[in-house]
């Protein structure tokens, strides 16, 4: 057990995607059961993303003893299932200022899932035969397709998530939490590292006895593109103007008075690739005694943690954004205290 003048930053094991520093404690189950809806700023017409289906997270967490804790959890995004273990180093005391535990989990997406990276093969089968000529087309839009296709093994969808939670209680109020993160993928599209780091940065901020204001942004120097292959949306354009090739320039725009042209094709004109956004959420924590109930505002559906540096669907200067909420249960397995050992 800790000492008498431990502090506990967070009043439970969970932010809004993160867990806490806080343990769950030995002998104590804790089910926690999340909704992301789809985008909500369609308004009634979707009944706020309500109608468009939505990512779910069932998890279950068992502390194998009084820091330690391993869980499990699946997410329906991608199908993926997780295993978690989370480890209490320091608790936040009058002699230490901080309070610190070891977050890692293992990812397996189990969904079907095919990278196109096409079309850069492409057949030409062609016949003499006029009335063959149909039948030669739709084998080369096959034949297209499938060498330019590449199905993900198991292996492939597997990821690797590790960070360092720090948190400090400020005040009896309002509580901090910043937690370096880092995830590996086996597999990612052209143009994105295998191995990415972040830096998650939460708090909250103490209502009432039973209702906490939280809140969750995720940062990281890289994220996913929006697309399928970073070659073929670099190419993107406004208006019909392509960039124009180095072997263009020197050969047809080489005087000074193409200068300007040159400028708007491969400048102005260039549309950058898309990328997702830094995930941002906010929520209303309420506790009812066994329960906690999260009410969510975020641009991000992502649940699985080894997806949450991948980046947020949604951008608020948009005004999209998503709903959702966390439920949490926690039950004792601890065996109750007998007649005599209150004696003691």
């Amino acid at each position: 057990m800790y000492g008498e003048d431990s502090v506990y930053p967070f009043m439970g094991n969970s932010l809004l995607q993160l867990p806490t520093t806080e343990d769950i404690g030995k002998k104590n189950l804790d089910f926690r059961f999340s909704h992301r809806f789809g985008d909500a700023s369609t308004g009634i017409k979707d009944f706020f993303g309500l109608d468009k289906g939505a990512n779910i997270l069932l998890v279950l967490d068992y502390g194998l003893t009084q820091k330690w804790s391993a869980g499990i959890s699946r997410a329906s995004e991608g199908r993926t299932y997780e295993i978690r273990n989370k480890y209490k180093l320091f608790n936040q005391s009058l002699s230490f200022p901080f309070s610190i535990s070891l977050w890692g989990v293992v990812g397996q997406r189990t969904s079907e899932e095919v990278y196109s990276y096409g079309p850069y093969i492409i057949p030409n089968i062609t016949t003499t035969q006029t009335n063959l000529q149909p039948l030669a087309d739709v084998l080369n839009r096959e034949y297209q397709t499938k060498l330019n296709q590449y199905t993900l093994s198991g292996s492939d969808k597997r990821s690797f998530m590790g960070a360092i939670l720090i948190s400090r209680k400020f005040t009896e109020r309002f509580s901090l939490q910043v937690s370096p993160i880092f995830v590996h993928r086996n597999f990612v599209k052209y143009g994105l590292g295998n191995d990415r780091t972040g830096l998650d940065i939460g708090g909250r901020i103490k209502f009432s006895k039973r209702i906490d204001f939280t809140f969750e942004v995720i940062f990281t120097p890289h994220r996913d593109y929006i697309g399928q292959d970073r070659r073929i949306l670099d190419q993107q354009d406004y208006g019909g103007f392509q960039n124009l090739t180095t072997q263009e320039i020197n050969s047809q725009y080489n005087q000074p008075q193409n200068l300007p042209y040159v400028y708007a094709r491969n400048v102005l004109y260039d549309k950058p690739v898309p990328y997702s956004y830094i995930p941002f959420s906010i929520g209303l924590d309420i506790e009812t005694g066994g329960h906690v109930f999260q009410l969510i505002v975020s641009n991000s559906t992502a649940l699985a943690q080894t997806t949450l540096l991948n980046g947020a669907n949604y951008n608020y200067a948009n005004h999209q954004f998503v709903l959702g909420f966390n439920i949490h249960r926690s039950f004792s397995f601890q065996s109750e205290p007998k007649f005599d050992d209150w004696k003691k």
